[in-house]
C-alpha cells in the first residue's frame, strides 16, 4: 500500500517499510515495532533512533520522519504520539467516593 502526504509518500507491507522523499530511506525496525534506522538505497544508515521507557524520543536524526516509537506516527508539537491520551483536564466528578483526591 502506498500512502502519501504533504513532504513523502509512504510505502507499508504489514508495517511501514519505506519514504519516499527527495531520496528513498528504509526503515529499520526492533522487536517492537519501533523505528531504529532509516537507510538509504545502498544500505548506509541515514539517522538512527532512540527512545526512554516512556517513548520519547532521545536521539533522532535531522531526517524529517512521523513514524518513530512502536511504528506510530509522532506528534513533535505535542510531543507524543498521536494516538495518546490527550485529557484536557481531570473530572472532578468521581463515580466512587473512595477515589477523591
Amino acid at each position: 500500500m502506498v500512502i502519501s502526504d504533504t513532504e513523502a509518500v509512504y510505502l507499508y507491507g504489514l508495517d511501514i517499510i519505506a519514504q519516499q522523499q527527495p531520496t528513498r530511506l528504509y526503515y529499520v525496525h526492533d522487536g517492537l515495532g519501533s523505528v531504529r534506522q532509516l537507510l538509504d538505497s545502498s544500505g548506509d544508515v541515514e539517522t538512527n533512533y532512540a527512545y526512554d521507557p516512556f517513548g520519547v524520543p532521545v536521539a533522532g536524526g535531522d531526517v524529517p520522519n512521523p513514524y518513530r516509537f512502536t511504528g506510530e506516527a509522532w506528534d513533535a508539537g505535542r510531543e507524543r504520539g498521536i494516538r495518546a491520551p490527550r485529557f484536557i483536564q481531570s473530572d472532578r466528578r468521581l463515580p466512587w467516593p473512595w477515589a477523591i483526591e
